[in-house]
């Protein structure tokens, strides 16, 4: 059973705070990290782990699991943090982030079982989420990939160029969210983008920026 809008996002934006409050944790501990490309994206996250992906925490490697790439490696913080919000991970576990003996590294290793595939080169994320969403389609799967771009490559066009854009969006179950760096969950954006997912590429901009569909 779907939840209101008007019910659900107050909920999100509760998580999207432990989320910016994990990933800050964490790089403090470390010393080192990218906490203010977690906190920018920690809605989208929020919003996509919560209230739009189907998975089983407790089976991250589950086959009909969706995909979650996170493009922008270096917010790897945020991706554990949302994991611990889930139950995966425990929370004290976050503040071993980058020590030599943690499996929390400062991008995302396939050596995590929720991690797909490893990123941080910016641009190569939507390439590595266009192969995984074409495996669900020649193995006749119904799960759903997800991208998370940052606004860095996206303006330096990797792998958004709109040559090549046309035929990505062509692929079936993916949808890409760009992260533009100072985004706030919108209720009218996030109503916007709950009610119609055709084609399924969704891109959440500032309040400010309003939430647009496409």
């Amino acid at each position: 059973m779907s939840v209101q809008t008007s019910v659900r996002v107050p909920a999100l934006m509760n998580i999207a705070t432990r989320l910016r409050i994990d990933s800050v944790r964490s790089t403090s501990e470390a010393g080192s990290g990218h906490p203010s490309t977690c906190c920018s994206a920690a809605e989208i996250v929020a919003a996509l782990f919560f209230a739009e992906m189907r998975y089983d925490p407790r089976d991250p490697q589950n086959p009909d699991s969706d995909r979650f790439v996170l493009s922008k490696g270096h917010a790897a913080p945020l991706l554990y943090a949302a994991w611990a919000e889930a139950g995966l991970l425990k929370r004290e576990d976050l503040l071993a982030l980058r020590r030599i003996d943690s499996d929390l590294e400062g991008h995302p290793t396939p050596r995590l079982s929720f991690v797909d595939v490893a990123t941080g080169s910016l641009g190569q994320g939507l390439c590595a989420g266009v192969g995984i969403a074409l495996n669900a389609r020649l193995i006749g799967s119904d799960y759903r990939t997800y991208v998370l771009l940052g606004d860095g490559e996206t303006a330096d066009d990797h792998g958004t160029n709109p040559e090549i854009g046309d035929r990505l969006r062509r692929v079936a179950k993916r949808a890409e969210r760009t992260d533009d760096g100072h985004v706030d969950l919108d209720e009218g954006a996030w109503g916007k983008a709950d009610a119609g997912r055709s084609p399924p590429r969704i891109r959440l901009r500032s309040s400010a920026g309003n939430g647009i569909v496409r």
